[in-house]
């Protein structure tokens, strides 16, 4: 059982993580209204951001986040470093990333055991490791690992 200092420390936690996701909301919503022109201080923001509670996450031992953000994180990487572009497709992606941590956040001490696979399938299939898609291992094969275009 967590003492009155953890339980000080996840709600801090939880108003931080909060608050990144309230930024990254509306940076990828920009993201997509400039279509191929990505601009890659939005998109670093987003990374920071989600970075951010990855590392957070990991520290409390909320796993679930920590996998989701950390295939978030991935995803961005690809895009940052050009191996991956982003669509309108790749954005509703990480938009749902986003509103599934949400989730995840309002109830921090159950967020292990909620399903994130869903979301991790295509957040990992849009960054090219299409052979981790344990749901549609069919839509997963016909996505390519370079240049991939971001579909879900």
């Amino acid at each position: 059982m967590p003492d009155t200092h953890d339980d000080a420390l996840i709600t801090e936690f939880i108003a931080d993580s909060l608050e990144h996701l309230e930024r990254v909301e509306p940076a990828l919503l920009t993201l997509e209204e400039n279509g191929s022109a990505i601009d890659p201080d939005v998109v670093h923001q987003v990374f920071r951001a989600v970075h951010t509670i990855k590392g957070s996450s990991g520290f409390f031992g909320f796993h679930a986040i920590q996998d989701l953000s950390h295939s978030m994180e991935n995803l961005l990487t690809k895009i940052r470093e050009g191996e991956a572009r982003l669509d309108a497709a790749g954005v509703d992606a990480l938009l749902a990333g986003v509103d599934r941590l949400r989730l995840l956040l309002e109830s921090p001490s159950e967020s292990n055991e909620m399903n994130i696979q869903h979301e991790i399938n295509c957040l990992k299939r849009m960054s090219g490791n299409a052979g981790m898609d344990l749901e549609n291992p069919s839509e997963s094969e016909s996505v390519s690992p370079e240049k991939t275009t971001l579909r879900v």
